[in-house]
């Protein structure tokens, strides 16, 4: 009976998060119009995760602040932060021309991926933060935790196109950018990690791996309906969570 009530109020989150979704994954030209349609699938996921554990109480929130890093989980404030377009340096926008047909299609690229994507990838971060699993010396597990976490829950409420525009600026990228690991280097997982906080401060090389697991799991991993994924990956933080 418990395991008929879980899986009815599941039905009921999957039901209830087809929001108006707004123009996510476009453009804004204000951090109002951005906040105002970010929320609401902030709120959704949020609603997710806790229909699966809500002892866990878990309340991510968003803000719009840019800055430098474009998009990040603030543990302090426990927000969601990311960037609008023509806000940002000079030379960030010179990053997405480099790798885009044009000016239209860099907007796209940083639409994609900032005003897209790596909104609900931050999330992921934020579930990992709240079981205290967050290691800074084991980056690249993580970041393919969030990534997957965003991979399944766009998939889930409708964005394929917009995934699969992702896609294509992703493999673009890979084409022109080399591969930052040294030859002979016989574990990439541990240069990862070693590097990763001098790499952030690098974005093609930097890049090259967000968009290398972007790619890997576009091409390779099965999609999971996001509130079964959603369950399995919080019951595996539980248990990394008791050793």
């Amino acid at each position: 009976m418990k395991k008929s009530i879980f899986i009815l109020a599941l039905m009921c989150v999957s039901i209830t998060g087809l929001y108006a979704q707004g123009q996510l994954f476009s453009l804004y030209a204000d951090s109002a119009s951005l906040a105002r349609d970010v929320k609401p699938m902030v709120a959704d996921f949020n609603k997710r995760v806790n229909t699966i554990r809500p002892q866990l109480d878990f309340n991510v929130g968003f803000v719009v602040y840019t800055t430098p890093g474009m998009v990040y989980y603030d543990p302090k404030s426990n927000n969601v932060v990311t960037s609008l377009y023509h806000e940002l340096p000079e030379e960030h926008k010179a990053f997405f021309a480099t790798y885009s047909a044009n000016d239209a299609e860099a907007k796209k690229f940083f639409a994609g991926f900032f005003n897209g994507f790596y909104i609900a990838h931050e999330l992921g971060h934020g579930l990992v933060e709240a079981y205290g699993l967050h290691d800074p010396n084991a980056m690249y597990g993580e970041e393919l935790e969030a990534n997957r976490i965003a991979m399944n829950y766009w998939h889930s409420i409708g964005k394929t196109a917009e995934l699969g525009q992702c896609y294509r600026f992703a493999k673009a990228f890979l084409e022109k950018v080399p591969d930052p690991v040294p030859q002979g280097t016989e574990d990439r997982v541990a240069w990862f990690n070693k590097h990763y906080w001098e790499l952030g401060e690098q974005p093609e090389k930097y890049g090259y791996f967000q968009f290398s697991q972007f790619v890997d799991i576009y091409e390779n991993d099965d999609r999971v309906p996001i509130d079964e994924y959603l369950s399995i990956i919080i019951g595996t933080f539980e248990e990394r969570a008791k050793r």
